[in-house]
C-alpha cells in the first residue's frame, strides 16, 4: 500500500512538472537606472500570484521564470522609482510610474520569450 502511495505521488509530480512552462520576461522602456522594476503574474488556477523583482536598468531588464503553470495568465509590471514597493499615484488616483500588462497563454509551444515595453503617463495635458 505504502508503495502505492509513494509512487501516486511521484505520478503526480511528474505531471505537474511536464505541465509547468519556463519563459525569460525581457522590460524595455526603463527611463533611469533609479529603483527597481517589479513584476507580478497571476491566473485563476494558480493560488498566489509569482512575484520576482530586478535593479532597474536603462538598458532594459530580464526575468528568468520555471515552473510556472499552464494556462491564461496576466503580467504586471512597474518601475518602482523610489523603491517603496507600490504604484505611485497623482491626486487623481492615476499612476506616475512606469508600468505593463499583458495576458498571455502558457501552454506547450508558446514562445519562451514575452517582451514588454513600459508605459509611462504624462498627465500634463
Amino acid at each position: 500500500m505504502k508503495k502505492n502511495a509513494v509512487l501516486f505521488v511521484m505520478m503526480l509530480l511528474l505531471a505537474t512538472c511536464a505541465n509547468a512552462q519556463s519563459i525569460v520576461i525581457r522590460v524595455n522602456g526603463v527611463h533611469s537606472d533609479e529603483g527597481e522594476v517589479l513584476l507580478m503574474i497571476t491566473s485563476d488556477r494558480q493560488g498566489q500570484p509569482v512575484y520576482a523583482k530586478e535593479k532597474a536598468s536603462l538598458k532594459g531588464v530580464s526575468f528568468e521564470l520555471k515552473n510556472l503553470p499552464q494556462g491564461e495568465v496576466e503580467i504586471s509590471v512597474f518601475h518602482d522609482e523610489n523603491a517603496n514597493f507600490q504604484m505611485d499615484m497623482d491626486d487623481r488616483n492615476r499612476p506616475v510610474e512606469g508600468f505593463a500588462r499583458k495576458k498571455i497563454s502558457l501552454k506547450e509551444g508558446a514562445p519562451e520569450e514575452i517582451k514588454l515595453t513600459l508605459y509611462y503617463p504624462n498627465w500634463e495635458h
